[in-house]
């Protein structure tokens, strides 16, 4: 997990990149494959959520916690769809924006105060495991737990529960959809990544290349 604080290394950095821009890429090909009207029309429209087996769920969070650069600068909901992408590949869904079944969904909270900067709303990837009552939030942001009830992660809040195509945010962003946004999200994750020095990260180089003959 790359946190404030962790030496990582450039290949694993590389990884990281590598993995945002072919998930959120698979996103953007699928949004490009539908009409900006149906897009807009199920951005919040009910849908359901499949129960995740703690298997599958520990997988996942292993890969996802590697995946992202966990600083909040803002990029919150990108790392949420990231997530939620990267969960429905390795479910085999194959889902798209006008499917109404998902492995994951979003969820917002309002009003969030952190170091970096103060914004309207916070998301972050939300779940349903099976033999738990209640759905769990993914958001490993500094200080916050791997895995929680959402009643935890927004105490005194009812969330926003919204699908992994849906418009960033709320109020006049919940139509910010179609294939174009995905491309931004994955440009806003893979900065963040680039610019990890400046965020507490030290990235370590890959080392001496063997000699060839």
């Amino acid at each position: 997990m790359a946190i404030v604080g962790d030496v990582i290394s450039e290949g694993a950095r590389r990884a990281a990149v590598g993995d945002i821009s072919r998930v959120l890429g698979r996103a953007a090909r699928l949004a490009r494959e539908e009409s900006v009207d149906l897009l807009q029309a199920k951005a919040r429209a009910p849908f359901q959520l499949v129960e995740l087996d703690h298997a599958t769920l520990s997988r996942f969070l292993d890969r996802f916690e590697r995946t992202a650069l966990w600083v909040d600068e803002g990029n919150c909901f990108n790392r949420a769809m990231l997530g939620v992408h990267m969960l429905d590949e390795m479910r085999g869904f194959g889902m798209g924006p006008a499917d109404d079944v998902f492995a994951g969904a979003i969820a917002i909270k309002r009003n969030h105060v952190a170091e970096r900067y103060v914004a309207e709303f916070h998301a972050a990837l939300v779940v349903k495991v099976r033999h738990m009552d209640e759905l769990q939030v993914i958001d490993m942001v500094p200080g916050s737990p791997r895995l929680q009830p959402l009643s935890a992660w927004a105490p005194g809040e009812a969330p926003d529960i919204v699908r992994p195509y849906a418009g960033t945010g709320v109020g006049s962003r919940s139509t910010w959809v179609g294939g174009g946004y995905f491309d931004g999200a994955a440009s806003n994750l893979q900065r963040t990544w680039n610019a990890a020095s400046e965020f507490g990260v030290a990235v370590r180089g890959l080392g001496a290349m063997p000699q060839t003959r």
